[in-house]
């Protein structure tokens, strides 16, 4: 057996080998400790903090798009069956769209329909016209849809005419489209918003609505209609506002003198009660001299005199 070198080498190249990767497992531990994410992404190094945004002072932070209006669905003669309220849906789309321009006219004869109309707002004054549309179709159609009238000339709700329908622009133009409830409604609107603008009348002297729509033309049809949207608490001026009524100023003071003026007159019947005849017999008694004084008095009135005087 020989004496120098290594008794094994192959045992000394493994203990090597586990020493050298024991060696870099620790320096791999040691440099973990000090990664950051800028070493991960070179380009997070060369970018500089994020400045702070400020807004100008004239820019709008709120948006300028205009709030959704309620959508209140008013009562219409033609609630008397289910499955309608489409129908006075329609009516409030256009009165919100092509006929948006009928609710802000007050027509001259409009206290005999609705009197609260002038004063109204704008939810009430659509609301009226959905119960005058409501109320003709009963009259034109009774509130059936497919209703065709005058030998075969007139269609559907309120009655119209193909060749009226598309002289006015309408999106039913022939006898079957009119008589689609929603699409013959919307072309109603659309004919009266010309006619009521251009008369600035509901019916008086035939013209408005009344220029196309033959029920106004009976006196008894255009009083129904009317006696119905009188009927209606939106044109009777119920709940106009909500809004409180400012004190007038010197409200605080009138009060003060109704008050002042209620109270003095509660005592205005009070009288002093008679005292009882025992007191005036008591301060009588009080004031007058002893009954012994009176009757030496009166035994010798002359002593009783210079007496009197010596002691004054």
């Amino acid at each position: 057996m020989p004496t120098g070198g290594l008794a094994n080498p192959d045992l000394f190249r493994q203990g090597a080998a586990v020493m050298l990767r024991a060696a870099a497992l620790i320096t791999l531990i040691g440099t973990s400790s000090v990664w950051t994410a800028a070493d991960a992404n070179p380009l997070l190094s060369q970018v500089g903090p994020v400045p702070t945004v400020t807004a100008h002072a004239q820019t709008v932070m709120a948006s300028v798009r205009p709030k959704q209006r309620r959508l209140a669905v008013p009562d219409a003669r033609w609630d008397t069956k289910p499955g309608r309220k489409s129908w006075t849906l329609a009516v409030l789309k256009g009165l919100r769209s092509h006929a948006h321009a009928l609710p802000d006219i007050v027509p001259r004869d409009i206290a005999s329909y609705c009197p609260a109309y002038p004063t109204a707002s704008r939810e009430q004054r659509e609301a009226f016209w959905v119960g005058l549309i409501s109320s003709l179709a009963w009259h034109e159609s009774t509130h059936r849809p497919t209703a065709v009238g005058g030998g075969g000339r007139w269609y559907g709700l309120t009655q119209i005419l193909p060749a009226t329908a598309r002289n006015y622009h309408c999106k039913a133009q022939s006898g079957s489209a009119l008589k689609n409830p929603e699409d013959n409604l919307s072309c109603a609107l659309r004919i009266m918003a010309f006619t009521v603008n251009r008369d600035k009348v509901v019916s008086a002297g035939m013209r408005g609505v009344a220029a196309d729509w033959g029920p106004f033309h009976s006196s008894r049809k255009r009083r129904d209609i009317m006696d119905w949207t009188r009927s209606q608490s939106y044109c009777q001026g119920i709940a106009r506002s909500l809004r409180p009524v400012a004190r007038p100023e010197d409200l605080q003071d009138k009060w003060e003198n109704e008050r002042m003026r209620t109270l003095l007159a509660s005592f205005e019947s009070v009288r002093p009660e008679a005292r009882p005849i025992s007191i005036f017999a008591r301060a009588l008694k009080d004031a007058l001299p002893p009954v012994e004084t009176l009757r030496e008095a009166m035994d010798n009135p002359v002593r009783m005199l210079i007496s009197t005087q010596s002691e004054g």
